[in-house]
């Protein structure tokens, strides 16, 4: 019916515990209690240690068991979003084996150089991909210091609003939360799709590019 919160903050309520109490006809009792704990306490730990106090009477739960359908939705949109990222980074990276398809044809007289200089085709096929993985690498570093970025942007001065006027909703802009562990693994997602597509495409073309000097 009505929350009790013990913080240094003051946090208004809807009205007060007596009047809940004597409207509802619950006196002297109360329908849940909210803790506002420290930054940095252990949410687990007070879990427990607050189960053990209750001895089974009373149901523990933070903020996210108690919304858990609406965690496990935005979980389910986060693991959606990750999938078609992949996707579009796996249609990019078309990009990076024609850039470097159009390379290997240009540098033509330069392999049979290095040909003649005794490098052998494993050579040759190292030198194109560690050109596509820098391509990689960079495009990777680029696009995640313009995502942090925007982050920011957005974080501070809220570029994207909700509603035509102010007020309208909880919070005014689209809010922004950035983790550590997302860029990683977004890093590392473009970092292997990047080469493990390049991989094959410049294999084959610089082999058959090799075989054509070598024939003629």
């Amino acid at each position: 019916m009505c929350c009790i919160r013990r913080s240094k903050s003051y946090i208004p309520s809807i009205t007060s515990l007596d009047f809940a109490q004597r409207l509802f006809d619950k006196a002297g009792q109360v329908s849940s209690v909210a803790l506002q704990l420290r930054p940095d306490a252990n949410v687990d730990a007070v879990k427990e240690r607050m189960r053990t106090l209750a001895k089974g009477k009373y149901t523990v739960n933070d903020r996210y068991e108690q919304h858990r359908e609406i965690f496990n939705v935005m979980q389910i949109e986060k693991t959606m979003a990750y999938l078609f990222l992949t996707f579009i980074v796996l249609v990019a990276s078309f990009n990076i084996i024609g850039s470097v398809a159009m390379l290997i044809i240009d540098k033509r007289n330069d392999i049979e150089t290095l040909r003649h200089l005794g490098a052998s085709p494993r050579d040759i096929i190292r030198i194109f991909l560690h050109e596509s993985r820098l391509i990689t690498l960079l495009g990777a570093a680029i696009g995640i210091v313009v995502g942090l970025l925007l982050c920011w942007l957005q974080i501070e001065y809220g570029l994207i609003r909700f509603g035509g006027a102010e007020g309208s909703f909880i919070i005014d802009a689209y809010p922004v939360s950035v983790h550590w562990t997302d860029v990683i693994l977004v890093f590392v997602t473009v970092i292997i799709v990047g080469f493990l597509t390049a991989w094959l495409p410049v294999s084959y073309l610089t082999r058959k590019v090799i075989g054509q000097r070598d024939s003629e």
